[in-house]
């Protein structure tokens, strides 16, 4: 066992989070030593070769979202309306994406132990496994991100390549649902890469962001795709910055739009210990790079409102939480360490949830509440252990967290909602 200040238990947690992200498509290789390097920080001198070997069999299929940390103070908790309960899902796999058009009509997406994308669907009493579209054989797929302009027009991106082959062979993958099934839609030109976040301001409008590989060893290039109503196209961002991945994208309006990630300077992932956090900001109809407030990677942003946005992201120092009060990017930090969270969302101004795992490798939910990060009456996992990638509010008490069940030797889907 590795010589650090974590318990057994703490480290054993944080490799199942980590093995966790093997059923999620890949687009940065070197998340693990990131993540290593901040959470063993004070303890870098020690030996925990033996911990680091173990994350990195996740290298070529880590999640396809940079790592966001927020994190509360201990001993808060947040009052008994924000309780938290889990909902079973059956199958196995894990859960990346999830969007809500009603309180009784959500979609989730992700990835099955088999290789195949998986979809799930909540009616308002239970989440049914929905048969999507065929890759093909021989063909590994994942979706990592879902949108819903109404009940029957929903969006969900993500990647699929040859099975067993690097990340560099990933192409684009997107799949469109009309109201009856789930159908695979044309990324014609749109060349190797993968898709990461997905937004729609009207049904003929829509954006995907990701990235797109520049060669074998990891870089990549931010990408950005829109959807005009007839196809998906690749557009220019009109900004310096030509390495990097993108991870969220959102719309406040059809001519307003936040996209976030990180830059990645190189050579290859090797020598990439610290990207910076990446800003990108749409409006007169082009896309452009605008300055944030701190050094680390975004990995999640969302609006109420064109006043009201945050991003969350994670540096080598700590935790990143940025905000936009309409002029421009602020440091939001002043929270403490030890959940790394995967992404945000926000119900209404100043209610926002951000959700992730703890070092110890189970479920993490903070809730932004009177300006304070505070920590609600979270459930316990059946079997103790889980993460959490995505998030969604269509209301302040109808929030939906899903993610994956780690304590299975077979993985399986987790969801959590604060609703009925």
């Amino acid at each position: 066992m590795p010589d650090t200040d974590l318990s057994e238990e703490e480290l054993a947690g944080l490799v199942r989070a980590y093995s966790a992200h093997r059923q999620r498509q890949a687009h940065a290789p070197d998340l693990e030593d990131r993540v290593v390097e901040r959470l063993f920080a004070p303890r870098r001198r020690r030996p925990i070769a033996r911990l680091v070997g173990a994350c990195l069999v996740i290298a070529a299929v880590v999640a396809a979202t940079a790592v966001a940390l927020v994190i509360h103070e201990r001993g808060t908790v947040a009052a008994e309306s924000t309780d938290w309960h889990v909902v079973s899902i059956s199958g196995d796999g894990d859960l990346a994406g999830v969007d809500c058009v009603a309180a009784a009509d959500c979609w989730a997406v992700g990835a099955g132990v088999s290789g195949a994308a998986v979809i799930e669907h909540y009616d308002g009493s239970q989440w049914t496994r929905v048969v999507g579209p065929d890759t093909g054989p021989g063909t590994t797929a994942a979706l990592t991100a879902v949108t819903c302009v109404g009940a029957d027009d929903c969006w969900a991106v993500g990647s699929a390549g040859p099975t067993g082959e690097s990340q560099s062979t990933l192409q684009p993958l997107t799949e469109h649902y009309t109201g009856s099934e789930w159908t695979i839609a044309a990324t014609t030109g749109l060349g190797d890469g993968w898709l990461v976040g997905v937004t729609c301001p009207a049904s003929n409008d829509c954006w995907a962001v990701g990235a797109s590989s520049l060669d074998s060893i990891g870089d990549t290039m931010p990408l950005f795709v829109h959807y005009d109503g007839q196809g998906w196209a690749q557009v220019s961002n009109g900004s310096p910055v030509d390495q990097g991945t993108l991870a969220s994208v959102t719309c406040v309006t059809a001519t307003e739009c936040w996209a976030v990630g990180n830059t990645n300077p190189g050579p290859g992932p090797a020598q990439d210990i610290g990207p910076g956090g990446l800003i990108e900001r749409y409006a007169g109809g082009s896309w452009t790079t605008v300055p944030g407030s701190t050094v680390g990677e975004l990995s999640a942003v969302t609006c109420s409102s064109g006043t009201d946005c945050w991003a969350v992201g994670y540096s080598a120092s700590g935790p990143v939480v940025e905000h936009y009060a309409g002029s421009s990017w602020t440091d939001a930090s002043g929270i403490a360490d030890q959940v790394v969270g995967d992404a945000v969302a926000c119900s209404g101004p100043g209610a926002c949830w951000v959700v992730g795992y703890t070092v110890g490798g189970q479920p993490a939910l903070e809730q932004l509440e009177g300006g304070s990060w505070v920590v609600p009456n979270s459930p316990s996992v059946p079997g103790g252990s889980g993460i959490l990638y995505a998030v969604t509010c269509a209301s302040a008490t109808g929030c939906w967290a899903i993610g994956a069940d780690l304590s299975d030797p077979t993985l399986q889907p987790l969801s959590e909602t604060n609703g009925p």
